[in-house]
């Protein structure tokens, strides 16, 4: 049996989509484990809030009622419950697959949002991040920057 290389795990997301490849050195494979996409990524954003503003009373005697302006934009807590939802299936896929690398790739903001999700053991395998918005390329685009980028290529 030939001798393997660490497998490296690979996350290419942005708010609404997400794929987990494993790649490793030698023998060079690049596989893709999993891939998401968000449901509401292509809903406009008028339909994931109400049309009417809530209302709430300043006391009993005042009939005078006000509108409240909602605290966070739908489009961004649809965001962070995506980016959520990622960081779990990672550690579901660290537990199934053993990766000793963890690679991300997102965009500034995606980014960010996933480094406050990533719990402890997933955390300490980060070697690389990448601010780069891949996530609508094809994987084969994605293989061929990823080598390169990780200092990988043949």
């Amino acid at each position: 049996m030939k001798p393997t290389t660490p497998k490296a795990c690979l996350l290419v997301m942005d708010g609404g989509r997400a794929r987990v490849f494993a790649m490793r050195r030698a023998p060079r494979t690049f596989e893709n484990l999993f891939a998401v996409e968000s449901a509401w990524r292509h809903t406009p954003s008028r339909e994931l809030m109400s049309d009417a503003a809530p209302r709430s009373r300043h006391g009993v005697s005042n009939p005078a009622s006000h509108t409240k302006q909602p605290r966070i934009d739908p489009r961004e807590l649809e965001e962070r419950q995506f980016v959520d939802q990622v960081a779990k299936e990672l550690v579901a896929i660290q537990a199934r697959e053993g990766f000793e690398e963890l690679v991300l790739v997102a965009d500034p903001r995606t980014l960010g949002r996933l480094r406050n999700q990533l719990g402890k053991p997933l955390a300490d395998r980060v070697t690389a991040e990448f601010n780069w918005d891949l996530a609508g390329l094809k994987d084969a685009e994605i293989e061929t920057r990823l080598w390169s980028a990780m200092g990988w290529a043949a």
